[in-house]
């Protein structure tokens, strides 16, 4: 049974970070406001790239967000993932 107590990754971007920091996530160049709002409804799906773009503008390692919310981890190929453990 999932954890109901556990921060989805939109909860942690809303509560973690300063409106000023969340509000750019949506001004990301190459991504749609379309995308990065699936993106933190649905971060399972988002592509790999964008995850190192959210990671950069939050000052987060990439990783943690693979791991913890479970980013990109429907859409991330192996090489990609080994590619964050270095």
């Amino acid at each position: 049974m999932p954890n109901k107590h556990k921060q989805t990754f939109r909860q942690f971007c809303e509560k973690g970070l300063s409106t000023e920091q969340f509000n750019s996530l949506y001004e990301l160049p190459n991504w749609t406001k379309y995308s990065i709002t699936l993106a933190l409804n649905r971060p399972q799906i988002m592509p790999f790239e964008l995850l190192l773009d959210i990671a950069k503008e939050i000052h987060a390692a990439p990783l943690d967000l693979a791991i913890n919310y479970e980013c990109s981890i429907d859409r991330m190929t192996a090489r990609q993932y080994f590619s964050l453990l270095d």
